[in-house]
């Protein structure tokens, strides 16, 4: 009975796959974002893995989509563009790929507390889940930075207080990024290598209150290979946002009660018009080279 009951359902229902990273799948026909698998015929439940399961619930939906755009449209105020600048490089990471390059590192500085460079990251995780639960801290492992790197995949990373680094951690971090793919192992068992699923293609926003560019010079007469491969600048404050109580509400409280709409949409979007996508990519990058 047990064996009719499964071939029965092999008949009736589509196998759900169980997928190891999120964003592209099956050659960019697909978009995966939690439990979710964003498609041109509609989106549809795909199971958690192990490696995913620890970040699918906090890729979920609250609150309204309507609010979370008056809340993200903060950063549109003149004065904000650093602030725009890195937020929106959530939008920037999924189609990353597609411009030739497997990864690079954002590093938002900011002297003093209270500037809002953490509340960037928050902004950014807000388009795809929970703006802080989605956020790396710099007392995680470096392989545990890595392993995130690879299951998010093409979603944006961010990485908060990465103040005091040693220069080694940046360099590797910095070179990592990049490549786009975690180290290879040996299996324990043969003298073969293990197969390696760690690998991503997007972007990675840091905050911290030192510069890194300053950490590699202080430790190397050389830095610019991994200098090459940061974007750092300072986060300027913003008076208005820091003295107005009901703006650093909004900010604080109810980013986190409303999230996780726009990447539905935006991917969805992505697997309709990936062409025009492309095309558009393509003469923003040749603007930007010349």
């Amino acid at each position: 009975q047990l064996i009719a009951s499964v071939r029965e359902m092999q008949t009736k229902k589509k196998a759900e796959l169980m997928r190891l990273q999120f964003g592209w799948a099956d050659n960019d026909s697909k978009f995966i974002i939690g439990d979710r698998e964003i498609t041109p015929d509609g989106t549809f439940h795909t199971p958690p893995s192990p490696s995913t399961e620890t970040f699918v619930e906090h890729m979920q939906k609250a609150g309204s989509f309507e609010k979370w755009k008056e809340i993200f449209s903060i950063y549109g105020k003149k004065g904000l563009e650093p602030q725009a600048f890195a937020t929106l490089s959530a939008f920037g990471a999924p189609i990353f790929k597609h411009t030739g390059q497997q990864g690079a590192l954002i590093s938002l500085v900011a002297e003093g507390s209270g500037d809002g460079k953490s509340t960037v990251l928050y902004m950014q995780n807000s388009v795809w889940g929970h703006p802080r639960a989605l956020t790396a801290l710099k007392g995680d492992t470096t392989n545990a930075k890595f392993m995130r790197l690879g299951i998010h995949n093409n979603l944006p990373v961010t990485m908060d207080e990465m103040t005091e680094c040693a220069p080694q951690e940046v360099s590797t971090l910095a070179y990592g990024v990049s490549q786009g793919k975690g180290k290879d192992r040996m299996k324990q068992s043969a003298n073969e290598l293990r197969k390696n699923l760690t690998s991503w293609c997007t972007l990675v926003t840091t905050s911290a209150n030192s510069s890194f560019y300053e950490t590699l010079s202080a430790a190397k007469n050389r830095p610019e290979a991994e200098m090459m491969r940061i974007i750092e600048y300072k986060i300027p404050t913003d008076e208005e946002i820091k003295n107005d109580l009901a703006m650093k509400f909004e900010l604080d409280i109810s980013l986190t009660e409303n999230y996780g709409h726009a990447g539905d949409i935006y991917a969805e979007y992505l697997v309709n018009n990936l062409e025009e996508v492309k095309d558009a990519i393509r003469q923003i990058q040749t603007k930007a080279d010349r």
